[in-house]
């Protein structure tokens, strides 16, 4: 897998990157995890002005956490940068050319909207004592289960 990320990086216009920044990013991120100021010097060298390359690196970034396709450490000190898991699948399906992966699918939507409506249903008592607040309590497990694998494929 590695080895076709590396090849998708030349095809990253299609991820809308704003500047070779963000590429540059990507590109030593692909070989792990790195700290704003290791990425600093991976990218700019050693002979960079701390704060303007430490800055720079931090503007590139933020787009790219927004995006989904980079992610911090929540806990700890150093707090690392990572390409995330739909980040990967990004890179990925521009090597092979399939089309680009939905964080959300329709079936995800589907679940959902049956799970507000069982729970509205259930609030507003329609049917007492049937099968109504059973079924709310399943689709709402199934429904959390599935908010949880897409939120793991960002974070």
């Amino acid at each position: 897998m590695e080895k076709r990320l590396k090849k998708s990086v030349h095809l990253l216009g299609e991820l809308e990157l704003a500047d070779e920044m963000q590429v540059a990013i990507i590109e030593a991120l692909l070989s792990g995890e790195m700290t704003v100021a290791e990425l600093s010097e991976r990218i700019l060298g050693s002979d960079y002005e701390y704060h303007a390359g430490y800055m720079r690196i931090r503007r590139a970034l933020e787009p790219l956490e927004s995006k989904g396709i980079v992610s911090r450490a929540v806990l700890g000190k150093p707090k690392p940068y990572r390409l995330t898991i739909y980040g990967k699948e990004k890179l990925s399906s521009l090597a092979t050319g399939e089309s680009l992966p939905s964080l959300i699918t329709y079936w995800d939507i589907a679940l959902y909207v049956a799970t507000l409506s069982m729970a509205t249903a259930s609030a507003l008592g329609v049917s007492e004592g049937s099968w109504l607040p059973v079924a709310w309590i399943y689709l709402a497990g199934m429904s959390t289960v599935r908010l949880v694998h897409s939120l793991r494929r960002v974070i």
